[in-house]
C-alpha cells in the first residue's frame, strides 16, 4: 500500500497523482498504464479535488490492478488488489 499525502503547496491535479502512485505500486511506467479517462471522468475528479485544496467527498475505484481511495483531504491510498490488509 502507498499513501500520497496532499501537499497544498504543489499545484498538481489529483488524477496525475493517482497515475503516478499506481505506477509506483504496480512497478509500471505511467505511460504503460491504461488511460484513466477510459475508467472515469478525469475532469470531474479534478474538480472534486482541486489542486491546492481539499475535496468535498471521498471516492474509491479499481484501476490497473489496484484499489484507489481518495479522501476529503485529497490523500491518495493505492493498494494492490489481492493484498491482505
Amino acid at each position: 500500500m502507498v499513501v500520497d499525502q496532499n501537499d497544498p503547496t504543489e499545484n498538481e491535479y489529483v488524477t496525475r497523482r493517482i497515475v503516478r502512485q499506481v505506477a509506483t505500486v504496480t512497478d509500471t511506467a505511467a505511460t504503460e498504464l491504461p488511460p484513466l479517462g477510459r475508467l472515469l471522468d478525469v475532469d470531474a475528479l479534478d474538480e472534486l479535488f482541486p489542486p491546492n485544496g481539499r475535496g468535498n467527498c471521498c471516492v474509491s475505484f479499481r484501476y490497473a490492478g489496484t484499489e484507489v481511495e481518495v479522501n476529503e483531504e485529497a490523500e491518495i491510498e493505492v493498494t494492490p488488489l489481492g493484498d491482505s490488509q
